[in-house]
């Protein structure tokens, strides 16, 4: 009985610390390798894997609001003020973060203004010329996300499998509270990722097709397809993205 007592108590302060703390910042473990993301691994090397594919996220969904708005700015004011909204509540998180990376909020919040911004595609022709300088550089950030998205969507599940497990299993190690708690959040930070993926690709795939239907109409140059070396991993789509800012 005072070992169910233990437990149960246990699993309320790991509860209590998933909702109030952070998700935590660790660094030098490389999810994209061959091994799949969250196999054979234990608590702390499945923190390391959570945190650098969460900071992968963060990156190619900073790309994708970026690439958003740099869209509605081609569009009369009048067509893109829920875009706008959005995309200043996003910011607005974005300079809140205590560890650079994405939380749940932001990351439904990105869903939302992929998915208002798609919306321009029914009347994608209303667009203003003198403003389409960036369609290059939006379409480029909207390929780099799309492509990263993709990546991500192959690790999620077997890492957020791994993550619940491992909860689970230290869940009646008091030793064990720290690393459970951070394990935790990251359960229901990926969560919300695993339900947002499908309908925020969807939604920025009819951003990008706007992108490209202007720059069609104004006979625009754009970027090869992103070459998948680009977003094999954190460092790469960092060291790429870096570029799109110089």
């Amino acid at each position: 009985m005072q070992g169910n007592r233990c437990r149960y108590f246990v699993l309320v302060i790991v509860v209590w610390y998933a909702i109030t703390s952070p998700t935590p910042a660790h660094a030098g473990f490389n999810p994209f390798s061959k091994k799949a993301a969250g196999s054979g691994a234990g608590g702390s090397e499945l923190l390391d894997q959570g945190v650098q594919l969460l900071t992968f996220l963060t990156i190619a969904t900073d790309l994708g609001v970026a690439a958003a708005s740099d869209i509605a700015d081609m569009y009369p004011p009048d067509k893109v003020a829920g875009v706008r909204d959005l995309s200043l509540k996003y910011n607005e998180l974005k300079g809140k973060r205590t560890n650079g990376n994405i939380d749940a909020e932001s990351l439904k919040l990105a869903t939302q203004v992929g998915q208002e911004t798609a919306l321009l595609e029914q009347n994608w022709q209303s667009y203003q010329k003198e403003k389409t300088s960036n369609v290059p550089k939006a379409d480029r950030r909207l390929a780099l996300m799309l492509a990263a998205d993709g990546v991500a969507a192959s690790k999620v599940p077997g890492l957020l499998d791994s993550l619940k497990n491992e909860t689970s299993a230290m869940a009646g190690n008091p030793l064990a509270l720290k690393s459970a708690g951070d394990i935790a959040v990251l359960v229901g930070v990926f969560t919300v990722v695993a339900q947002q993926l499908p309908s925020q690709t969807s939604s920025f795939s009819t951003v990008r097709t706007i992108a490209r239907s202007i720059a069609k109409a104004e006979n625009m140059h754009l970027a090869d397809d992103v070459d998948p070396d680009t977003v094999k991993d954190t460092t790469s789509l960092q060291s790429v993205t870096k570029e799109l800012t110089e």
